[in-house]
């Protein structure tokens, strides 16, 4: 599940969900969209701007929202380093209880910061970040992270909680770094929205702290198993670093690996709960990931005195990964809660981690933990008596907002479309499998999705479609050799609405893609099932 995140610290020149990203090569420039006046349907399904007195008994918010434009992206490609910004241009501060990412697909994932306004400066929209001197890391040393972007997700949604908010300065801009990658093949003109809800300060009860959990001394072995984990002792360094007793109210957090992960575990460490699990995750898929704790976890009271966290890891291949982007693994977590200081927190890169054991055919590697506790900044205190006494404010570009535009309609395959190229298992392979479907090891490595491994080859790969038992509730076979209306594989990947014996929709294929395969590519699939599907 690569939740891809951010919140870097520039003591440590990292970023919350991996590092930045090169500039792309050879894309085409985004189209802004110019902004339209508010309409109903809405990404909160309102058009609620109107200022409320502070006086009331139960201060309103309201909603922004904002269009970034546009970007192409071609069939199969990757690009990184594009930036989207969007200035706020208030004059008081925000704030944030919730906010909702919504984007036409391609979006790998997005790392979302609060930063002045006079830094990085520019047109609204996307941008790539090279162009403004843009980095993660320069993005949380001038402001503070807002959001990441689950991978893969179409549309996502963060609240850490009632009252609990994400402050935006006065004159502050959001600025969303982005990798994208086009799982489809189809060229790709895809779009990016976002909206927030705004609280009263009335009704602000925390502001929330951002803080991450790493492990950059990964080393998983080749053709194993192995599970990296460390113990953070945040209640020492966070005393000495304010003074005061150690609390931290736990309201969010967004695990992120790669496509070797498998599993994450966030557990409390110390005292007499030590080692229960707060959150797990299982797999590797494109779904959201961001858990909230509602209400919020207290380690004091749980009697903790840190967290524990680990990423476990199959690595089919016959060589060592070490931590990094593309090829690379990364383990992390982004985390907000009700604390003092901000913490970061983590297994730093040659830190002599030893391998302790393990449980089955998994080995166990553990690290010692750094903490490193940074001031918070003066600008992310709690809303003011002046603040809390007055109506709500809106910054004046709220007149722009505009209702965000949907996201490309998926549009089911032409069954008369001729197939790209001769219909053999090799060409299927090559053109469909390996780049869309066992891609970032969702059908493929040790683990694949529902069972079903199309990284192979030859008989193996034609067995496993043809004697593969469907999971979804269909008395169709996975390949039905001589009648592709008869096998699921091509409802799944022809229509972008499958349905099941039940009459329930099922998820089209690629999973999590705007837009099915080409029509070309579908094709050869039908023309590879109806010839018999065979081996070559």
């Amino acid at each position: 599940m690569s939740v891809r995140f951010f919140t870097a610290f520039a003591v440590l020149g990292a970023c919350l969900l991996g590092c930045d990203a090169a500039a792309p090569q050879g894309t085409s420039a985004p189209d802004a969209s110019p902004a339209d006046p508010p309409q109903p349907d809405a990404l909160d399904g309102s058009t609620d701007t109107a200022r409320v007195d502070a006086e009331d008994p139960e201060p309103e918010g309201a909603t922004l929202a904002f269009d970034f434009g546009s970007v192409t992206v071609d069939a199969f490609e990757e690009q990184a380093g594009w930036c989207a910004a969007w200035t706020l241009q208030n004059e008081q501060p925000l704030y944030v209880e919730e906010l909702r990412m919504r984007n036409g697909g391609g979006f790998h994932h997005s790392n979302w910061f609060v930063v002045p306004e006079e830094f990085f400066d520019g047109p609204d929209g996307f941008f790539r970040c090279p162009q403004r001197d843009f980095t993660e890391t320069k993005a949380v040393l001038l402001g503070t992270a807002l959001f990441a972007q689950s991978t893969q997700s179409l549309f996502e949604r963060q609240r850490l909680g009632d009252g609990v908010v994400i402050k935006v300065p006065p004159r502050h801009r959001i600025i969303a770094a982005i990798h994208l990658l086009n799982l489809g093949g189809r060229r790709l003109n895809t779009s990016l929205q976002a909206g927030l809800t705004l609280l009263h300060p009335a009704a602000v009860r925390t502001v929330a702290t951002p803080f991450r959990l790493y492990y950059n001394d990964l080393h998983l072995p080749p053709e194993a198993s192995s599970r990296f984990q460390s113990t953070c002792d945040l209640k020492t360094p966070a005393e000495n670093a304010v003074g005061d007793p150690f609390e931290l109210k736990l309201f969010y957090v967004l695990p992120h690996y790669h496509a070797f992960g498998d599993g994450f575990d966030l557990s409390l460490a110390g005292g007499p709960r030590d080692g229960e699990s707060l959150y797990q995750v299982s797999g590797f898929d494109a779904d959201v990931h961001g858990a909230s704790f509602d209400p919020p976890l207290s380690l004091k009271d749980a009697g903790a005195t840190g967290l524990r966290f680990s990423c476990s890891y199959r690595n089919p291949t016959s060589r060592s990964i070490r931590y990094g982007l593309a090829e690379g693994e990364m383990c992390m977590m982004l985390g907000f809660a009700e604390l003092g200081v901000l913490l970061d927190a983590g297994v730093e890169s040659g830190s002599a981690g030893v391998e302790s054991g393990g449980s089955g055919d998994r080995q166990l590697f553990e690290g010692p933990c750094r903490v490193l506790p940074l001031p918070k900044k003066p600008t992310q205190g709690p809303p003011t008596p002046d603040e809390r006494a007055a109506p709500l404010y809106l910054p004046p570009n709220e007149g722009l907002l505009l209702d965000p535009v949907e996201t490309p309609t998926c549009r089911d395959a032409n069954p008369e479309a001729a197939a790209v190229m001769a219909p053999t298992l090799a060409n299927l392979s090559a053109q469909v499998f390996r780049p869309s479907c066992a891609f970032s090891a969702c059908h493929g490595g040790l683990t694949p999705a529902a069972g079903l491994a199309l990284d192979l080859t030859g008989q193996a790969l034609r067995d496993a479609l043809v004697r593969h038992d469907v999971q979804a509730e269909t008395i169709l076979r996975l390949v039905s050799p001589g009648d592709a209306l008869a096998s699921w594989l091509y409802q799944v990947v022809s229509l972008c609405g499958p349905v099941d014996d039940r009459r329930r929709v099922a998820s089209h294929m690629p999973k999590n893609a705007a837009a099915l395969l080409d029509d070309r590519l579908v094709a050869l699939l039908r023309d590879w099932i109806d010839a018999g599907a065979l081996a070559d």
